[in-house]
């Protein structure tokens, strides 16, 4: 620590206590007269006349520099505290902080008038005085951000003056001086030591002084000055007429008065004799008068007093400090601008004159009562002059517009040239201020009373009337007015910050109701809940959103018995969509020896185990996998497990119809097996504390929290988040609180409507997870009882919970747990939803992906105004980034966005000169579309049984619409990861969900394969199954809507449709290679994939040539081979007549 001249060397504290023993010696001494005013007036010259009389080495200004920490932030005057400290013990020897408080009122001698309204120019000499660098633009410089610090060093020189009684002096300092913090070395450079005589025959020879206010000695002098300009210095004379220095001159000339009548013995009226007059207008009359106030402690009740008319008898009202009795004497102008005083015996009431008269409502007497100062947020009217009658009228118009000016014509007891603005109720108080700064108007305003206000938490559902926060999202107590003492919440004080403008609650309070009182404030009430209270009830119908899907996929409209109205979803839940849209599905354990299907027929197929998902390997919740399902397209059946002496036999669901159907199924099936009935395999015992809820952390308490609100606006929902954010240290910012609203949508937890701006909390649901191996997510709200009676009952049931943090990458909010369920039968999912009152969605990606809206939109709508800014978007490149354009002139077509009037931002699609309205991510997708780029991928997962699924990957400035990324989310009920270039990654996305997705969104989507060794394949049941008999019934052809694996992405070895007669086929064919020359060749394999890929891109084309030129091209790119020879060539068209010719295999494979 450290600054200029090394302040800890002791020959810089010795100059500048040298300076502090002359300074004392010339302002305060005992020579002389006893109480004598003292101004510590300092200025250059004064400056050079102490240094010269006391023989000093250094200037003022080179003693104070050393002993400051110009660099500190918060001690640049912390060695001279110390000193002032250490000098205070003793008591005849000034505070050390004199040299410092003389610096303070030198810069003030050298200020120079800005020529503009508000705060003097004082920082900048103060800066130059005492030697601190100028600060950054926009900063503020380490002198002024320290100044408090120094107007507590004069309090304290007042304070040591005050104690000695004044020997040394009395030290003419205001009380509250205004500015408020350089104040105190303003007033001191106003009036030099050679004023003091002139200023003392003033008050001597002008009556009435005693008792006149700050603004009436002001008036006084500058008219007494007019005749004696020759005895006041010159610089007394120029600031004297100053505006800016006006109420700094006020409060100095009643000090300065106070002090002259402390020294010649002068008896003044007592304090408690002292009063004012003032203006009364009955509101119900019409009429003016007078009215005293005399704020003594324990006021007479009534008193005399004599005036220009005579003797007036004055009345106390009720007990209140206002006295009745003046109507003889008429309020008119001259009295309003000159003044006048009452005298009485030992009683004085004084009227100071004004141009500008506030007057507000009283509660003592009907009507309104002059005041010192307007006051905010409060009704109260206005008495001008003609004289500021313009600028009020300035002021009125832009801080209150639609102020009316009453005249005296109508209304004839108002004094001569004065005028009236009734109902005035100031209500913003930066316009205010604003229009203050603006105006030449002398109107002040005090601070409103004390007010206490809760402020942001997390406030819940209740009952009407009432103010419910959630536990763990208390609310803070904002301060405003006067300032709150005695704050306490049931008996137990508040602390607050270092301003005192907020209360912090304590983080214990018990549930219940709870109320805040205050010495000077109403009180407060509010109740704390961990859940919303039950008379809330649960969100109305009519304040839930939902999302609306597009037409019916082919899939859809093939279901027998599909209403005709379109479906919504709310959450995980849909209105009228059946779950017959889905394949049935078996669950069964890993570890068995054999696994049989067996139809309905009692033929019998025989099944590998699948590998594990490579997704669950990446969440460590979800790595141990002990069961695996099996997909069965058609048909009905069992499936069988047998792993050594034990047996296990699980019917498909729906369960099998006919003669085999009944109790004696299953041994019928273990007879067909030629074995006899074995126990049952024994099921996986839950783990201990899966059914136990963790900790709540930041995403958990947000979750309980939209869950126990229910709904509202999404600008009150994102003002509780951001207030969150800022009392937990999380992000707050936009990006942070948008990314989590969308989160939470896909998740399946909120419901959005943009175009209203509303938000509601999604119905608790349970939802499948497709090809997870047995997993459900469990969605929308998750209220504490709920959640309660999910954990009670789901052990009952032989489910087992697994609770997933997700990560939380830097600059976001953070999401709540993922719960997922691992089941047996889908059958213990619906049991669970009824008993908790869930709803029970059998797969919501399989459901929702036959449902997708599209880009299409027919809702017309306005194009922009001709003033407003608008910016187009560009469809960005693979390389490149999407771009917002400002265009003007002719708008082609394209997607537009510009701001209203009212803030908003809106989208809309030009297309053939009309405008639509759509939502940002849909016409993001619809420009992609018309100018054919495509920004989706989807790489397979490796692994036998795992290449129909696998990852699907979105550029990351083009993000999903709300309800294809909630159906992409739900394929894992785990939020979208970060994948690279920042893209949007979602996890165990069947193909089938990936083509849906980029079908409705026109987006081609990119295919890889991810390079694996390619397991064995054998479509033979393994050796144990040899008596399993042969079937010979063919079974159905699969549609193209039930493909789950692109064309060239090899389907095996998952589970087959039961019963499907499968074609045996040569392994070896399909590992053959042709050699395409010049030492390259191809598989069958990558040949198909190519002839996939080229589907995919022109599936709308129907001429054959055009699709060999794309397979052609598509294997030349892949292959690294520039041409084709002729029998390359023809083997493709043969290829492609067979398909053409639609020779498929069942299990979706093209064959040679």
């Amino acid at each position: 620590m450290g600054g200029r001249g090394h302040p800890g060397s002791q020959a810089a504290e010795k100059c500048y206590m040298q300076w502090a023993d002359a300074l004392a010696d010339h302002f305060f001494h005992d020579r002389g007269q006893w109480a004598r005013p003292v101004v510590l007036y300092v200025d250059d010259e004064i400056a050079g006349e102490v240094r010269q009389r006391y023989g000093l080495a250094v200037d003022l200004e080179s003693a104070v520099r050393p002993m400051l920490y110009p660099q500190s932030k918060t001690a640049v005057y912390r060695r001279i505290e110390l000193l002032s400290t250490r000098s205070a013990r003793a008591s005849s020897r000034p505070p050390a902080s004199l040299p410092l408080l003389a610096a303070t009122v030198l810069a003030a001698s050298r200020m120079k008038p800005s020529g503009k309204r508000g705060q003097p120019p004082y920082y900048e000499p103060l800066r130059r005085v005492l030697g601190v660098k100028q600060p950054p633009p926009g900063h503020l410089c380490t002198a002024q951000k320290n100044f408090p610090r120094v107007v507590d060093l004069w309090k304290g020189l007042r304070k040591w003056a005050e104690s000695w009684g004044g020997r040394y002096g009395v030290l003419v300092l205001p009380q509250d001086p205004r500015p408020s913090r350089i104040g105190y070395p303003l007033s001191q450079a106003l009036i030099r030591r050679t004023d003091h005589e002139p200023l003392d025959r003033f008050l001597t020879e002008v009556p009435g002084t005693s008792h006149w206010s700050g603004g009436q000695l002001l008036e006084g002098l500058r008219d007494w000055q007019n005749e004696h300009r020759s005895d006041f210095s010159k610089k007394f004379a120029d600031q004297l007429r100053s505006d800016v220095l006006t109420e700094t001159w006020c409060d100095l000339l009643e000090a300065f008065r106070d002090s002259q009548y402390g020294r010649k013995g002068a008896v003044p009226a007592p304090l408690e004799g002292r009063g004012s007059i003032r203006v009364w207008f009955d509101r119900r009359n019409r009429s003016f008068s007078w009215v005293g106030e005399w704020p003594a402690p324990g006021g007479r009740d009534a008193f005399q007093v004599r005036g220009p008319t005579g003797e007036h008898s004055l009345e106390r009202v009720q007990d209140s400090n206002l006295y009745l009795g003046l109507n003889g004497l008429p309020v008119t102008s001259e009295r309003l601008l000159s003044g006048f005083t009452l005298e009485g015996e030992d009683i004085s009431l004084n009227r100071s004159p004004t141009h500008v008269i506030p007057l507000i409502q009283s509660p003592d007497i009907e009507g309104f009562v002059e005041a010192d100062a307007a006051q905010l947020f409060t009704q109260c009217c206005l008495l001008v002059h003609s004289s500021a009658a313009r600028a009020a009228q300035q002021l009125l118009e832009y801080a209150l517009p639609g102020a009316r000016e009453i005249t005296r014509r109508r209304l004839p007891g108002m004094p001569q040239n004065w005028s009236l603005y009734m109902r005035l109720r100031f209500e913003d108080p930066v316009r205010l201020r604003q229009a203050l700064s603006r105006s030449s108007l002398k109107l002040g305003f005090a601070r409103s009373p004390g007010r206490m206000k809760l402020s942001g938490g997390l406030r819940i559902r209740s009952v009407p009337e009432t103010r419910t926060y959630l536990d763990e999202g208390l609310p803070e107590i904002a301060l405003s007015g006067e300032p709150v003492a005695g704050a306490d919440i049931d008996g137990r004080p508040l602390s607050g910050n270092a301003e005192r403008t907020r209360l912090r609650l304590p983080g214990d309070l018990r549930e219940g109701p709870h109320e805040v009182t205050a010495d000077n404030a109403a009180a407060l009430r509010f109740s704390v809940r961990g859940e919303a209270v039950d008379k809330a009830g649960r969100v109305p119908a009519e304040s839930q959103c939902g999302t609306a899907v597009g037409e019916r996929g082919a899939a859809a409209e093939a279901v027998q018995g599909l209403p005709e109205a379109a479906p919504r979803v709310r959450g995980c839940a849909f209105e009228n969509l059946p779950a017959s849209v889905l394949p049935a599905v078996a669950v069964a354990p890993r570890g068995a020896d054999r696994l049989f299907a067996v139809g309905s027929d009692l033929s019998t197929v025989g099944l590998r185990l699948p590998a594990r998902p490579s997704w669950r390997e990446r969440v460590p919740q979800l790595s141990g996998s002990d069961r695996f399902e099996v997909e069965i397209r058609n048909g009905s059946g069992w499936l069988v497990q047998s792993a050594g002496d034990f047996s296990r036999v699980s019917s498909f669901s729906p369960p099998p119809k006919g003669s085999s159907t009944g109790p004696d199924a299953s041994p019928v099936v273990r007879e067909l097996l030629n074995e006899a009935p074995r126990v049952a395999h024994q099921v996986q015992e839950p783990r201990a504390g899966a059914w136990k809820a963790p900790p709540e952390e930041h995403g958990d308490v947000l979750l309980r929290w939209v869950s126990e609100l229910g709904s509202g606006s999404v600008s009150e929902l994102r003002s509780g988040l951001e207030w969150y954010a800022r009392s937990s240290g999380l992000p707050d910012d936009r990006g942070a609180v948008w990314g989590w609203i969308g989160a939470m949508s896909a998740l399946g937890h909120l419901d959005v409507a943009w175009r209203n701006s509303t938000w509601s909390c999604s119905p608790p649901a349970v939802t499948r997870v497709p090809y997870s191996d047995g997993l459900a997510a469990v969605t929308g709200e998750r209220r504490r009882s709920a959640l309660k009676t999910l954990l009670d009952r789901g052990p009952s049931l032989g489910l087992e919970a697994m609770w997933v943090r997700p990560p939380c990458p830097p600059g976001e909010l953070p999401l709540p747990m993922s719960l997922l369920l691992s089941h047996w039968s889908p059958d213990q999912l619906g049991e669970l939803a009824s008993l908790t009152g869930a709803e029970y969605t059998p797969c919501f990606a399989f459901q929702a992906a036959t449902v997708l809206p599209g880009t299409k939109t027919e809702e017309v709508a306005a194009g922009p105004r001709f003033d407003v800014r608008v910016s187009r978007y560009t469809p960005f490149s693979r390389e490149g980034t999407g771009l917002w354009t400002e265009v003007e002139g002719r708008l082609k077509d394209g997607l537009y966005r510009w701001r209203k009037t009212d803030s908003r931002t809106v989208f809309r699609l030009r297309r053939g000169g009309s405008w639509f309205k759509l939502p940002k991510e849909v016409g993001v997708y619809a420009e992609l579309q018309r100018n054919g780029i495509s920004v989706l991928s989807w790489t397979q997962e490796p692994g036998p049984g795992r290449w129909r699924i696998g990852s699907l990957a979105v550029h990351r400035n083009a993000p999903l619409p709300p309800l294809h990324a909630r159906t992409a989310t739900l394929c894992s009920g785990l939020p979208a990861r970060t994948g690279p270039g920042g893209a949007y990654v979602y996890d165990n996305v069947p193909w089938r969900i990936a083509r849906a997705i980029a079908e409705s969104l026109g987006q081609r989507v990119f295919v890889g394969i991810r390079q694996t060794a390619e397991p064995p394949r054998s479509d033979s049941p393994p050796p144990s199954a040899e008596t399993a008999p042969e079937l010979s019934a063919p079974g159905p052809r699969i549609s193209e809507q039930d493909k789950d694996t692109p064309s060239g992405a090899d389907s095996t070895p998952g589970p087959a449709p039961v019963p499907a007669a499968r074609r045996p086929r040569s392994n070896s064919r399909f590992r053959e290679r042709i050699d395409l020359g010049g030492g390259l060749s191809v598989t069958v394999d990558e040949a198909e994939l190519a002839l996939s890929r080229a589907a995919e891109d022109f599936r709308r084309q129907q001429r054959l040539g055009e699709r060999e030129r794309a397979v052609t091209e598509r294997m030349r790119i892949s292959q690294g081979i520039r041409e084709f020879d002729s029998a390359t060539c023809a083997w493709i068209r043969k290829v492609m007549a067979e398909q053409a010719g639609k020779t498929v295999s069942p299990a979706d494979r093209m064959y040679r």
